[in-house]
């Protein structure tokens, strides 16, 4: 038999406000057919249960079906229902049967008619491809005589403009953001005119998504409805029964008196008054920011009128809102708004001088939080922290990383030494958490990972207190926060928003809730949390993809990393010498790289022409550098006597940017005359040993062995000519120096063995081979972001050729070269004549997609840890398989007897996988998502197998990292005389575990500026000295800010000899005499 039931137990509907300004209860009601037979001729009628009541057309339902009937009330039959008290009938007529269905109705009316209402009856006009007109006209009801009217508007990702009656009210909004009131006391009669135009930023392909609602308000009766929900729902209290108070208010709707409900509502909030102290003890921190991504689905230049939109609307909210705060971060989002629009500069300004405009975060741009070099992160707050102080006159000490993919372990003490005190991120993990966040040194800050996101708040307001509930019992805080305000394009916290916040601070039995800022919100949490448990570590992982996307970004960035450091340090001595200091432009050209350095740009994560823009920056920066490094060595060259045993030889200075003495191979490029060669020679007048690597009709390039070049210093050489020396190229697939013997596989063209001559070990696993080319599978949705492996690795195939390029006395070189569909590789084994290591080179041609290369080292050391470079530290990993995230190098090191270990050493790549005794190194990507040509193209870098004794302190692996990332620099210059030796060392430090990260003048005056850091982890004492004497030495924090004297340390005022923590950093402030 057919059997009518209904799916809900409360009557589902809502309010609209129709065509012809009809308003309308709209009931949506779900009627299951339960039975297996159909129903036919099925009549509904509603009513209130006397008389007979509105009647639907007859409907059938086959066994087990379920429909959604949809019928629309007049406002006056469905007040008429709610006005008498009794309950909304449903009766089904079918086939002889009667079944009848009620429902609660006069709280629910009240309830629903003080929520948003559908707005239809829009006239669309579209204007261009890009624009759109919508267009609404109507007449105030009777219905809505006397109340306060809202209207508000979604426009998904388009921008758009609000005019009321012809007049802009609105000028520029974005998403769901487009709010107004529209009056606060609605006349009968009363014509309005809306227009909404909406602008998309791409071509429309199809219609612009919009939605609209109206909302009546009356707070009272709203701040009535929440209290007595709250009261009953969360805090149990038992009110009774309050159909007397519904009845009185749906009358007084009725005859437009809600200004007479003082006699009705008091006897209510007397009663739930006593209530109201204990609910307002969890205190609710609501901070307004909007999260602007500098650049990701959209290009930079983009961004600039995305932050002048948001400003502007900040701006608006802080004007009509007086206890509106908002906070934001990002140096570089002002500077914008700085060079271009200075009265709103002027007008931020005001507002942070009152306490309403909260400069958070500290940086210059909210950077990945493991790519970046500790440089890098030093730099990220010293010019942004320097640039808000100088600007606003605030020292930024809440961290502020929200949409960050991940955070490395040393973040602690690099945050705590910029003087920050809190940090505040939102990746990896939903769960919230508070920890103080601690390194080995001792720095710690304190951390808070939120439960909720930091742009996605509701509004509504039971999600919002069950969540801050839960925070307060499971930290035991009185203190919750909770971050609103649209993000990532733009836009910030919304009229609504706002609103809804004013409204839950008004609810008495509530928690207390009030508009604030990170630096409230953490001056009342942290005392709450001397006790919080203390963790040491990253917090990682998350998009582990964005370790090599956009590869090239990566290799810049790299690059940009020892470059500008180096510029620096030779512009700091050439400054004592006469050079002035070029700051300005050394400041452009870190702005340009940290910028580079936000998170969807580094990570690769950004569309195309993100990456083009990224390019731009750095070309900009590298220009700026090497300028700044050829005045300064030259400057540097003409102090220094260069004359040599050969008076006809030309002077090459060779500078060394590293804080310990080095041998390293050498390129240069000279000119030659037919019939000639180069010739190097030393200071003695030896022969130093070079070889040719390149020809052209008018010059030659050389590699040659530079043997001990001074710690941040030079040895100078000469290069003459020579009659060319006959060599034969042999033919061998074998290379061999004084420490290892390499040989390379005919067939594979990958390497066969590498033997260590000092240890008397293979390294190669028997039956593998060394410098694997694997492609996979690689396709995941979001795919610049995540990784998303199929299937098994596969073989790159067959070289088509495989062959002894170089052999000489300087080194030897084997290349191998595959197709791979239309992608090619060109890859080269070298060994050098002084270097205990196997070094390669991977040329690219790559042009798949949805594939991943990875370069594979079954090597004969099996570990179960991993050790990881990171920024200014290192960290050990499980050697588990999953993909990690290291800077110049990872090390693998067996705890065998005697310990032995392999060390992979990289110029550009960030992603790694370790697994038992197989190394891996991911190359290259091929995402398509948001970029469609990700990676397509050339690419060019190097890495090494380095093997060593013992572990990865006894290889001295942090050292051969900024070796193999540092290079000597080449300088070209004539003969003469000058104060300084043809060799010398400007700094040097004694201890190997010390590592001399920048060498710079100090931001504020015209002392020298060092930053060492202990590299071992471990507890160390080192000797700095300085080449010419100091008149006094103090240890700032990272901005160079609060000096501390070193006097304790000093000797004879050229060497300060400091005890370091593990893992350390000191910044190191010197005031230099006069130049000896």
């Amino acid at each position: 038999d057919p059997r009518l039931e209904i799916a809900s137990k409360s009557l589902s509907f809502r309010f609209r406000f129709a065509d012809q300004d009809a308003v309308v209860a709209s009931v949506d009601l779900p009627l299951r057919n339960s039975g297996s037979a159909s129903a036919r001729d099925v009549v509904l009628e509603y009513s209130s249960g006397s008389g007979a009541g509105r009647r639907s057309k007859p409907l059938s339902f086959a066994g087990g079906e379920l429909k959604r009937i949809l019928s629309d009330f007049p406002w006056s039959e469905a007040a008429a229902i709610a006005r008498s008290g009794k309950p909304f009938f449903v009766r089904a007529s079918y086939q002889r049967r009667d079944t009848t269905f009620s429902f609660p109705f006069a709280g629910d009316f009240l309830k629903k008619f003080f929520q948003p209402w559908d707005f239809d009856g829009w006239k669309a006009e579209r204007h261009n491809d890009r624009t759109e007109l919508r267009i609404r006209t109507f007449v105030v009801p009777d219905e809505l005589a006397g109340l306060k009217l809202r209207f508000a508007v979604d426009i998904g990702e388009s921008w758009g403009e609000v005019k009321l009656n012809g007049e802009s009210v609105l000028p520029r909004f974005s998403g769901d953001s487009g709010e107004l009131t529209l009056t606060t006391n609605a006349r009968k009669g009363e014509r309005y005119t809306i227009e909404v135009v909406v602008t998309s930023g791409a071509p429309l392909k199809k219609d612009i998504a919009f939605s609209s609602t109206f909302r009546p308000q009356s707070e009272r009766i709203e701040r009535f409805l929440l209290d007595s929900r709250f009261a009953r729902d969360i805090y149990k209290i038992d009110l009774g029964d309050q159909s007397e108070i519904t009845t009185g208010i749906l009358n007084r709707l009725q005859a437009h008196t809600l200004q007479d409900l003082d006699g009705l509502l008091e006897p209510f909030e007397a009663r739930i008054a006593p209530f109201a102290e204990a609910a307002k003890a969890l205190k609710l921190h609501m901070i307004g920011n909007a999260h602007i991504d500098m650049a990701w689905l959209w290009r930079y230049t983009e961004t600039i009128e995305v932050t002048r939109a948001t400003f502007q609307s900040a701006l608006d909210n802080l004007r009509r809102y007086p206890d509106f705060r908002f906070s934001h971060g990002q140096a570089h989002s002002y500077d914008w708004i700085e060079s271009r629009y200075p009265e709103m500069f002027k007008e931020i300004q005001k507002y942070v001088e009152e306490g309403r405009w909260e400069i958070t975060g500290g940086t210059w741009v909210e950077s990945d939080g493991n790519i970046p070099s500790g440089e890098s992160f030093a730099r990220q707050y010293l010019y942004g922290k320097r640039y808000f102080k100088t600007r606003f006159g605030v020292d930024v000490i809440n961290g502020y990383h929200p949409d960050t993919f991940g955070h490395a372990a040393s973040l602690p003490q690099i945050l705590s030494r910029s003087g920050m005190q809190t940090y505040t991120f939102f990746r990896p993990g939903d769960d919230e958490r508070m920890f103080w966040w601690e390194t080995p040194d001792g720095s710690r800050v304190f951390a808070h990972h939120p439960s909720n996101w930091y742009g996605t708040w509701s509004g509504i307001p039971d999600t919002l207190w069950t969540s801050a509930e839960k925070t307060r019992k499971k930290f035991s805080v009185a203190d919750v926060v909770q971050f609103f305000g649209v993000g990532d394009h733009g836009g910030g916290p919304t009229r609504r928003q706002i609103e809804q916040i004013e409204q839950l601070g008004s609810i008495q039995v509530y928690p207390k809730t009030q508009m604030s800022s990170l630096g409230s919100f953490y001056a009342s949490l942290v005392p709450q949390q001397a006790s919080a448990p203390v963790e040491r570590g990253e917090q990682n992982f998350v998009f582990e993809g964005c370790y090599t996307s956009q590869s090239a970004i990566k290799t810049n960035n790299r690059k940009a990393e020892s470059l500008l450091p180096t510029a620096e340090m030779f512009a700091s001595i050439a400054m004592l010498y006469g050079e002035e200091y070029p700051g300005r432009k050394l400041e452009g050209a870190w702005r340009n790289v940290l910028f580079n350095q936000f998170h969807d740009i580094l990570c690769g994560s950004g569309i195309h022409d993100v990456a083009l823009d990224a390019d731009q920056f750095y070309a900009e920066a590298f220009a700026a550098a090497n300028d700044v490094l050829e005045s300064s060595l030259r400057r540097i060259a003409s102090n220094v006597t260069t004359t040599g045993k050969d008076k006809n030889a030309v002077a090459v200075m060779l500078f060394n940017p590293l804080s310990w003495t080095r041998n390293e191979p050498a390129k240069i490029t000279v000119k030659t005359n037919p019939g000639k060669e180069p010739r190097v020679i030393d200071a003695r007048g030896r022969d130093v040993p070079s070889q040719i690597i390149d020809r052209k009709p008018d010059s030659t390039a050389i590699v040659f062995i530079a043997a001990d070049i001074p710690s941040v210093g030079y040895r100078t050489f000469w290069i003459s000519s020579q009659k060319p020396r006959e060599s034969a190229m042999p033919s061998t697939l074998i290379m061999g120096n004084q420490w290892l013997e390499v040989s390379v596989d005919p067939k594979t063209g990958w390497v066969s063995r590498i033997y260590d001559k000092r240890a008397n070990r293979e390294l190669v696993k028997s039956g593998q081979y060394l410098n694997q080319l694997q492609i996979q599978e690689d396709d995941a949705p979001m795919s610049a972001w995540v990784i998303g492996l199929h299937g098994e690795p596969r073989l790159i195939g067959e070289p088509a050729s495989v062959r002894l390029v170089e052999s000489g006395n300087v080194r030897s070189v084997i290349r191998s070269v595959y197709g791979y569909g239309r992608s090619t590789f060109i890859q080269d084994v070298i060994l050098y004549s002084n270097r205990a290591q196997v070094d390669f080179r991977l040329e690219a041609d790559w042009h798949h997609r949805k594939q991943m290369i990875k370069i594979a080292f079954p090597v004969d050391v099996r570990a179960d840890s991993v050790t990881c470079d990171i920024p200014f530290a290192s960290i050990v990993r499980p050697a588990d398989g999953r993909e990690i995230v290291a800077q110049k190098w990872i090390d693998l090191s067996s705890a065998e007897s005697p310990e032995f270990g392999i060390t992979l050493l990289n110029d550009s790549k960030y992603g790694f996988d370790v697994k038992g005794d197989v190394i891996r190194m991911t190359a290259l990507r091929s995402p398509t998502d948001p970029d469609p040509k990700a990676d397509e193209g050339r690419h060019e870098f190097h890495y090494a197998l380095y093997p060593h004794a013992g572990g990865w302190r006894e290889g001295r692996s942090v050292r051969k990292g900024y070796e193999f990332n540092t290079p000597v620099i080449p300088l070209l210059t004539d003969q003469h005389r000058g104060p300084l030796p043809p060799a010398s060392s400007f700094v040097q430090i004694d201890n190997p575990d010390l590592v001399l990260a920048a060498m710079k003048k100090s931001e504020d005056d015209q002392d020298i500026v060092l930053r060492v850091y202990e590299a071992s982890g471990r507890t160390n004492r080192g000797r700095l000295s300085l080449w010419q004497p100091f008149t006094g030495a103090v240890e700032t924090n990272l901005i160079e800010w609060n000096p501390l004297s070193l006097k304790s340390g000093v000797r004879k005022l050229q060497a300060l000899t400091l005890d370091w923590k593990p893992t350390e950093i000191k910044t190191l402030k010197f005031s230099m005499g006069k130049n000896q």
